[in-house]
């Protein structure tokens, strides 16, 4: 999950890569306005596919603002429940 605050409307990217760079999916790419935003990535590339289990970076990109930082993606091993 990525949370930031916007100040006021802003143009905002948040971009997964892969370890190597790759980009893996765009989860956002417009302007948003001002006020607190939560993106949670359901761990899909941009085709909808699902990708491996490891880690991902990602690159938030505010009004030419850059924040990059890593995100595991865990695939989740609940039981099912009866």
């Amino acid at each position: 999950m990525v949370s930031y605050h916007l100040p006021g409307d802003n143009p905002v990217r948040l971009d997964i890569h892969d370890v190597l760079g790759k980009l893996v999916a765009t989860l956002v790419d417009c302007v948003q306005s001002q006020g607190h935003h939560r993106i949670v990535w359901g761990g899909r590339d941009s085709s909808g596919r699902a990708v491996a289990d490891r880690w991902y970076i990602y690159h938030l990109d505010i009004d030419h603002h850059s924040l990059v930082r890593r995100v595991h993606r865990q695939v989740s091993m609940a039981k099912p429940s009866l």
